[in-house]
């Protein structure tokens, strides 16, 4: 599935962000989707069918429900089940004011799934604000009302050494098995690079410390 999505274009980063779609997430009743009204592709991947999905974007498009910012949604209070934020966080520079924004409209049992890039070049759409790391997702989890039930560094140096060449190798079929052969390449320089520290007996550096983006689950805090 990796290869086939490189193969047709996507970076590792959405390819290992699918991944966890499909084997973690949950869309349970009525789903808001921030930012989603381009490249929403993540839903395909889906294990589980949502009931309704209302999509919020700066931009007007064929799939977008509401026209408005992150930071000020023309929403209820606890009105949503889930919330799906995958791609988006990094473009909003009031992410604070997003995530208190997010935190309101969760009903008290619902959830927050979302996606941030790490290791990956700068992509304005129409901003490219900042990247996050494990511990300030957590902290500003915490801030804006919301309890991190996982938080997951996805990818390593090698892929995510890849997908910052992996724009460059465009350009038709040849472009296509290009960046087939250099995914293939990356997967294989990490399996000899952790073998070799095994053999030795040193210690392999974390693949957490260079991943390609990060998954990021909280619920709402009601202590």
């Amino acid at each position: 599935m990796l290869f086939r999505e490189v193969y047709l274009g996507s970076s590792v980063g959405r390819a290992l962000m699918h991944v966890e779609v499909r084997e973690t997430l949950e869309m349970r009743g009525v789903v808001l989707d921030i930012g989603g009204g381009r490249r929403r592709t993540y839903l395909g991947h889906a294990r589980s069918e949502p009931r309704r999905v209302v999509t919020i974007d700066i931009e007007p498009g064929p799939d977008v429900n509401v026209v408005a910012s992150a930071t000020c949604m023309p929403l209820d209070r606890a009105s949503v089940d889930t919330v799906l934020c995958f791609n988006v966080l990094e473009h909003i520079y009031d992410h604070r004011a997003a995530l208190a924004e997010i935190a309101r409209v969760l009903k008290r049992d619902g959830a927050l799934h979302g996606w941030v890039p790490f290791i990956i070049g700068v992509h304005a759409a129409p901003n490219d604000y900042f990247r996050y790391t494990p511990s300030s997702l957590e902290q500003l989890l915490l801030e804006s009302g919301l309890e991190p039930t996982r938080i997951a560094c996805c990818g390593n140096v090698f892929l995510s050494a890849f997908d910052l060449v992996r724009p460059h190798l465009r350009g038709g079929f040849i472009g296509r098995l290009l960046r087939v052969y250099g995914l293939a390449l990356a997967l294989l320089a990490q399996l000899v690079y952790t073998g070799a520290t095994r053999i030795v007996g040193e210690s392999a550096l974390d693949p957490a410390a260079s991943p390609s983006g990060i998954w990021f689950s909280a619920r709402p805090n009601t202590e």
